[in-house]
């Protein structure tokens, strides 16, 4: 498959979602007033007029039968790049924005995100946006800082999960529909992190007070984990016939489970993202480097920036035997293709991937 490598000179921040009780900021080593910054997917857009950055293409060039769509933030701003052109989304003036999630259904697009509310330079709040074909809407809250963390489109009802306060949510067409939790009020939390969609059937995986749990049309089920280690979580979730497909850590190991039965896919590590194309899955995660399993078999490492301090993978996409998955290397948002690495932008961060032909 042909492939090109872009460089772009710009400036980005990282941002990430995780079962932690703090909010955090874009980094996951950073916090900003105390608050978590939420991030989202952001698609195509063709109904607004949108400030395009000026790229510098070295070489090659992505097949051109697909479209690959991947979305991230910068310092301020929400991003998405089209087959490695980058695009701001609108916001709303000077507010910094971020973009984590991503659906294409047709000719639609649809983003989910966040925006910060300031007042000067005084933090007010983080709203959780969404973006249909560049039109930007505001998602209804409870909480000063809801998180959105993945978004699914099905027979024109549009998904989006996350959290708001300390509940995972989801919102249906825009309405919010808090999950069932097992944990106290004010200690405990439950976070939302993936959905999946099979005919009439909702699939949800998140994390509930230390606990990788998953929702099927909101009944709440806790997934086994390795003994007493605290901290397992649901990172991704995916349907295929009849088998669901959850991949996350039992607290301590990268691991899945197939309708519910959980496998080891390393000691120590954690999985991140899975894919489903034809009968094969794909699971992206650590395990003494970041890798990709293909139907359980280990990818070699992906090639990092040498002495790279900040590394993480975020997505996985697979579209005619082609492998994409994307993050940061280095604080560079990447995308990796077949295991190839190629630099989006300097100092920016991709959150997330889908492509089509």
């Amino acid at each position: 498959m042909n492939w090109k490598i872009l460089t772009i000179l710009l400036v980005i921040i990282l941002s990430s979602f995780s079962c932690e009780r703090k909010q955090q900021a874009v980094s996951e080593t950073i916090s900003v007033d105390g608050e978590e910054l939420s991030v989202i997917n952001a698609s195509t857009i063709d109904t607004v007029e949108l400030e395009t950055e000026e790229i510098i293409i070295e070489s090659g060039m992505f097949n051109h039968n697909q479209k690959v769509h991947i979305v991230g933030q910068d310092m301020s701003n929400a991003l998405y790049w089209l087959n490695g052109v980058v695009t701001t989304l609108p916001k709303d003036g000077n507010k910094s924005a971020g973009a984590i999630a991503i659906a294409v259904s047709g000719s639609d697009v649809h983003i989910i995100g966040y925006e910060h509310k300031y007042s000067g330079s005084q933090y007010l709040r983080t709203d959780a946006v969404y973006w249909l074909n560049g039109v930007q809407t505001t998602l209804p809250s409870r909480f000063s800082a809801p998180v959105v963390a993945a978004i699914a489109v099905s027979d024109n009802n549009v998904y989006i999960v996350g959290r708001d306060g300390d509940d995972a949510v989801y919102w249906l067409n825009q309405e919010r529909i808090r999950l069932p939790r097992k944990g106290l009020f004010g200690r405990l939390y439950a976070l939302a992190n993936g959905i999946a969609i099979s005919g009439s059937d909702v699939y949800i995986a998140g994390c509930d007070s230390g606990d990788a749990v998953y929702w099927l049309n909101g009944i709440h089920t806790v997934l086994s984990r390795n003994g007493g280690h605290p901290g397992a979580k649901a990172n991704g979730i995916a349907v295929s016939g009849s088998n669901v497909y959850i991949v996350g850590s039992d607290g301590i190991n990268a691991v899945y489970w197939l309708n519910g039965d959980q496998t080891v896919l390393h000691t120590g590590g954690s999985a991140y993202a899975i894919a489903i194309s034809d009968s094969d899955v794909y699971i992206a995660g650590y395990a003494d480097g970041f890798v990709y399993w293909r139907n359980g078999i280990k990818s070699d490492p992906l090639p990092i920036e040498s002495g790279a301090d900040y590394v993480k993978i975020e997505a996985i996409a697979v579209l005619d035997s082609d492998v994409f998955i994307v993050g940061t290397d280095d604080h560079t948002a990447v995308l990796w293709l077949n295991g190839n690495r190629i630099a989006l932008s300097n100092l920016y961060w991709a959150s997330s991937i889908f492509v089509t032909h």
